[in-house]
Formats: structure tokens, C-alpha cells, sequence
């Protein structure tokens, strides 16, 4: 319950109006700054203890008892507080209070409600609780205990009844808005407030206590414009932005000025420059015409000199021809000497001809002796070898025929001795004949087998003619897959081909670039693979031994001086990687595989890819995922999936908890498809 409550008075030669107000052991107690020559406010708060004499007190201000206060009227603004009253707000009961039309100040201890009394002008008059920079929530400033709470401000309106304003506070955070006792809202109160010129949110027309902070951080310039808000014409701000737009125009337009000016002297210099040029222009066009006289004159003198060379030429080729005439003449009898012996020369030339052929017979005569000799000699050679041979065979058969006689005389020998067992082996047949029929069938037996092995080995060789088949393909396949490599990654490439150049000089084994050692069946799956596996694992390599790993990147960094990944080699334990839907539950949707069962490859090349790229966890779709796309999306527990045109990943939001699903389209494989 408020017990604190004081009187507010004004003296009427003074500029402003001083009250501290407080409580004492519950006892009100109040102290004046000055002596009233007449009471002009008041500050009531209600109490369960209130004396009837206060409020018969009231009664006669509100009913204007007293001295009249005609003469101050027109010292009261529109739109000024004439009077405030707070009911079950913060800390009061009810209070109600009547500033004066000056400085009104409000004195008291910590907690006595000063501050209250400047929230209930702010939530009165419009504002939102954000400008106070305390509670967030209305129903926080309904006092304690209490369902429901209001704040009615009156202002002054000197032109007929003063407005009004009544909020209603509520403990669900709704407030009622009245204006002159006619329901309105929040919107339309804001409106007349902005006709009265009182601006809450103006930080330099209302500072709240929390809010001083702000006011010092404002600039000159945020301060001069709340300023003119708060103090100004409604027109002073328009003014003043007009003003700052004149004055931008009139720099623009002083820019202007010195740039036709810039501009001007500039088509000052190179007119004079253009005056230059056309004087040379014009001593040019002299000298042209002039060279041009002299170019039209120049064949007329070249017409003319070679005329006068040509009588001069033809002058001497007449004295010539003269000459040689008489040189003829004088001649005549050493041409004949000449012609008779060019006769003489001709006739042995002929003779020369004749002799030269003749010796080219003789020639080839010689060369057809000389073939036919070698021939001869090289047929009598061939007889005698040949007549070598026969003789060598006879002396062969004569030998043969020798043996031959030997053999029959051994024969014949044999043959006597072979009718004495005869004889006794007769009785003997009919054992061997069964036994040669045993030996038939373990014969039969023997070719079944060998038909049988024969058939194995043909099969075994039909599987190792696939198998080098596959390994051809193979390498075609590796060798597609480094070229692309090399036109990826050009480092990963060369220390590829470094490594396999130097295999000896490690102990353990070195896998990479670990694309070269995936082996993928399906086109679509190696699609898959390669979208979900990131760019440095495809290309990095896997040493299984610490040593070799150190070896390794100090020759590829160091000395090759080529950027490439080495990925920790770690074996891998198909139990540490379980799914987490079972598959066969979700064959209805379409999906077929979990990436981990796409490829093969190493132990520790796999658990590279599933420990790096979580293949375990994303499912490998088909072309049923993508018809039933839609019930996938809202039945399936999966996150991240692939169909041969997309990738699906679906995630959950932190805050709100919403589904949201990113699709990307599917890339073509670049070196697994190779």
C-alpha cells in the first residue's frame, strides 16, 4: 500500500514549482520551496489512512474553490499536462497530481516512485515499454497483487475541452486505449500525440532515467534534429531538410560551374591549338598543289629527255649498222674459211658417233660372254655337289642294308626262341585277356578324365584370357583416371608418378591417389561416390607406416616440392560403422545401396572414405526414389540420399525445430566414370 503523498505548490512570481516528497516511519512528510500565495497543483495518493480533510481539499480544487487562475491560463501551452492520476501502477494505489504550466520537479529518496510517475507518462501518452529500458512486459507495471491497473493523463486545450488520454492495464499484457472517454486504440492516440507535438520517443523532449546513456551517444547532428522535433515549428524540420537540399544544389551546382569553366578554358586552348593546326593545314596545302604542278610537269621532262636520248641512240645505231656493213664486206672470205671447216667438223662429229656405238656392241657382247661363263661355272659346281650327294647316299644305303640283314638274322633268332614260350604262354591268355580288358576300362576311365581335364584346362584358360582381359581394362581404366588426375591436380599427378618410380624405398605399402584405388561396377554409383567425397580425399594418399609416411612427405614437400594430402592409415572394422535404417526397410522407397557398399577397395582406403565421408550414412536411390520423391520426403527417416538426377540432404532447424530439404544435381563422375 502507498503511504507517500505530498502537496505540489507553486509560487505566483516564481518560474517553477519545487515538492520533495517521502516517508518517515509511514508518516507523510513534505517540504515547500516556497510559501503559496495560492494553491495552483496537487499530489494525492490514495490510502486506506486518507483524512476526509484531504480529500474535502480536493473536492474544492477540482471544483475550482479558491482563488480563480484566470490570469494564468495563457501562459499554459497546448498540449501541456494539466493533470495526472495513476491507479494500482507499480508502486501507487492511486495518485493523482496537477503540474504547473512551468518547471515542475518532483524531489524524494530512492523508491519514493519518481521514476514511476515518468513510466506513466511514457505508457500514457503512446509509448511502448522499449523506450523505458526496464520490464519488456506490460502486466509488469500493474502493482503487485493487483489484476488490473490505469493511467489517465489530461492536456491542456485552449481552444474548447482538454483531450483526455485513459490506458487500461491488464495482467495479460492487453491495455485499453480511451481518448475523451470514447474507445479507441493505440494508433490514433500516437496521432493526436504527434498533433500536440509530444514526442515520447524524443530524447530530447522526454529522457527517461535508463535511457541517458543513448542521449550522450547521440552526434551534433541527431541532437540538433530531435531538437528542432521537439522544440521547433511542425515545419521547421522540412525547412531544414529543404535547406541542406538547396544547399547540396547550390555545391552541385557551384561543381557545375567550375566544371564548364575547367571546360571552357579547355575549348579555349584547343581552339587556339585548332588555329595552329589550320595554319599548318593550310601552308600544307601549299606545298601540295605545288607538288602536284611539279608531279603533272615531271612527265612532260622525263617525255622530253628520253626523246632527245632516243635521236642520240638511233644516230648511233645507224653508224652502227653502217659499220657492220662494211665489216661484213671485209669478212665475206674468212665466213666461207669458216663454214667449210664447220663441214669438216660436223663429218667427224658424225664418224665419233658411229665408233661410240659400235664400242657400246662390243661392250655388251663382252658382258653376255662373261654371264654366260659364271653361269656355266656355278652349273659345273652344282653337279659336283651333287654327284658328292648321290655318292654319299649309296654309301648310306649300303649301310642300311647291312643293319637291315643284322636285324633279320636277330629276328629269326628271337623267333625260335619266342615258339618255346609260346607254349607255355598259351595258358596265360585268357588271365591277360581279362586284364587287358581291365586295363580297357581304366583306359576309357583315363580319356574320360583326360576329356574332363582337357575341358578344365580349357575353361581355366578361357578365365585367365578374361582375367588379362579385365586386367587390360584395368589399366586402360587407371590410365583414363591419371590422365584426368593430371588435368585435376597436377602436383597429386607427378608425386603418382614419383612413387611409382621409387616403390623400393619404403617397407610398407603406399596407397594413392586414393581415386586410382576405388573400383566402382555402376556408372551411377561412382556419380554418387564422387559427389559425396570431398576434392583432397580423392587425391590423397595413405602410408601404412609411420616411417614411410615421414619419408614420403619429406620427399614430396621438401625436395618435389608438390602439394598433396597423406591421410592416417587405419584398418577397417565393419562394426564400427553401422547403418542406422535397416535397407530392407527401405527397398520400398527405391534405395538399393549405402555408398559404403558401392565400391571396393583396401581396408584402410575404405575406412578412409567412410570415416571421412560418412558413406555409411547416405543411401545410393534409383529411379523408383525419384517417382516416389514426394513420399520419400515426408515417410523416410533418411537425411541424405541420392537419385540419378539429384542429391538430397535434409535438415533440422536449431530454433523452430522446421524440416527444410537442399537438393543439388547430380555431377557426372571425373574419374571414376573414366
Amino acid at each position: 500500500t502507498s503511504k507517500s503523498y505530498s502537496g505540489m505548490k507553486r509560487g505566483r512570481n516564481s518560474q517553477s514549482a519545487v515538492a520533495t516528497v517521502g516517508t518517515t516511519n509511514g508518516v507523510d512528510a513534505a517540504t515547500v520551496g516556497h510559501e503559496p500565495l495560492r494553491k495552483r497543483g496537487r499530489f494525492v495518493a490514495s490510502s486506506n489512512e486518507s483524512s476526509s480533510e484531504d480529500e474535502s481539499q480536493q473536492e474544492a480544487d477540482l471544483n475550482g474553490d479558491g482563488e480563480s487562475d484566470v490570469e494564468e491560463e495563457g501562459s499554459i501551452k497546448r498540449g501541456s499536462i494539466v493533470r495526472m492520476r495513476m491507479k494500482n501502477f507499480v508502486t501507487y494505489d492511486d495518485c493523482e497530481f496537477a503540474p504547473g504550466p512551468r518547471l515542475n520537479v518532483i524531489m524524494g529518496p530512492n523508491g519514493a516512485g519518481k521514476s514511476t510517475v515518468v513510466c506513466g507518462l511514457a505508457l500514457g501518452l503512446g509509448g511502448s515499454t522499449n523506450l523505458l529500458g526496464r520490464a519488456k512486459e506490460i502486466s509488469e507495471f500493474i502493482k503487485h497483487g493487483k489484476d488490473s491497473g490505469f493511467i489517465e493523463i489530461e492536456l491542456h486545450n485552449p481552444k474548447g475541452e482538454n483531450f483526455v488520454v485513459r490506458r487500461e492495464l491488464r495482467a495479460d499484457n492487453s491495455s485499453e486505449w480511451r481518448l475523451n472517454g470514447q474507445l479507441t486504440n493505440q494508433k490514433q492516440v500516437k496521432k493526436r500525440m504527434r498533433k500536440l507535438n509530444v514526442q515520447v520517443d524524443n530524447l530530447c523532449q522526454f529522457l527517461p532515467q535508463d535511457k541517458v546513456s543513448s542521449f550522450a551517444a547521440m552526434t551534433p547532428y541527431e541532437l540538433l534534429r530531435e531538437t528542432e522535433k521537439a522544440v521547433g515549428a511542425a515545419d521547421m524540420l522540412e525547412k531544414h531538410d529543404e535547406l541542406i537540399r538547396l544547399r547540396n544544389e547550390s555545391r552541385n551546382l557551384q561543381r557545375q560551374c567550375l566544371e564548364h569553366a575547367d571546360h571552357l578554358a579547355n575549348l579555349k586552348a584547343a581552339n587556339e591549338s585548332l588555329e595552329r593546326d589550320v595554319l599548318r593545314f593550310r601552308e600544307y596545302e601549299k606545298h601540295v598543289k605545288k607538288v602536284n604542278q611539279l608531279l603533272l610537269k615531271r612527265p612532260w621532262l622525263q617525255f622530253e629527255r628520253q626523246r632527245t636520248a632516243a635521236v642520240a641512240l638511233r644516230n648511233t645505231w645507224m653508224e652502227a649498222k653502217q659499220t657492220l656493213k662494211e665489216q661484213e664486206e671485209s669478212q665475206k672470205p674468212l665466213l666461207l674459211k669458216i663454214r667449210k671447216i664447220e663441214a669438216i667438223v660436223k663429218e667427224a662429229g658424225t664418224q665419233k658417233d658411229k665408233g661410240l656405238e659400235a664400242l657400246k656392241r662390243l661392250d655388251k657382247q663382252r658382258k653376255d660372254i662373261t654371264d654366260r661363263l659364271e653361269n656355266l661355272v656355278d652349273q659345273t659346281s652344282a653337279t659336283e655337289d651333287e654327284m658328292d650327294s648321290l655318292a654319299q647316299r649309296a654309301e648310306e644305303r649300303r649301310q642300311k642294308a647291312a643293319q637291315v640283314e643284322e636285324e633279320i638274322d636277330s629276328l629269326q633268332a628271337d623267333l625260335e626262341k619266342m615258339t618255346h614260350v609260346l607254349d607255355g604262354a598259351a595258358e596265360k591268355i585268357p588271365q591277360e585277356t581279362q586284364k587287358l580288358k581291365e586295363l580297357g576300362v581304366q583306359l576309357q576311365q583315363l580319356q574320360g578324365a583326360s576329356f574332363e581335364y582337357k575341358d578344365i584346362k580349357r575353361q581355366k584358360l578361357d578365365d585367365i584370357k578374361n582375367i588379362q582381359r579385365q586386367v587390360r581394362e584395368l589399366e586402360d581404366v587407371r590410365a583414363r583416371r591419371i590422365e584426368t588426375l593430371r588435368r585435376a591436380n597436377r602436383d597429386c599427378a607427378n608425386a603418382y608418378t614419383w612413387l611409382q618410380e621409387n616403390r623400393n624405398m619404403f617397407k610398407g605399402s603406399i596407397y594413392g591417389p586414393l581415386v586410382l584405388e576405388l573400383n566402382v561396377a555402376d556408372p551411377l554409383h561412382a556419380c554418387y561416390l564422387e559427389q559425396s567425397s570431398p576434392f583432397w580425399l580423392l587425391t590423397a594418399f595413405i602410408c601404412e607406416e609411420e616411417q614411410d609416411r615421414d619419408a614420403f612427405l619429406r620427399e614430396v614437400y621438401e625436395t618435389q616440392q608438390l602439394k598433396v594430402n597423406v591421410v592416417k592409415a587405419n584398418p577397417y572394422r565393419p562394426d564400427s560403422y553401422e547403418h542406422r535404417y535397416n535397407l530392407d526397410e527401405l527397398r520400398q522407397y527405391g534405395f538399393t545401396h549405402y555408398l559404403d557398399q558401392c565400391f571396393d577397395a583396401p581396408s584402410v582406403v575404405k575406412e578412409a572414405f567412410i570415416s571421412n565421408a560418412s558413406l555409411n550414412s547416405i543411401l545410393a536411390g534409383s529411379q523408383t526414389t525419384a517417382r516416389n520423391l514426394d513420399r520419400v520426403l515426408a515417410e523416410a527417416p533418411v537425411q541424405r540420399f541420392f537419385t540419378p538426377e539429384s542429391y538430397y540432404l535434409k535438415t533440422r532447424s536449431r530454433y523452430g525445430g522446421a524440416d527444410s530439404t537442399r537438393v543439388m544435381p547430380l555431377r557426372q563422375a571425373r574419374f571414376c566414370g573414366a
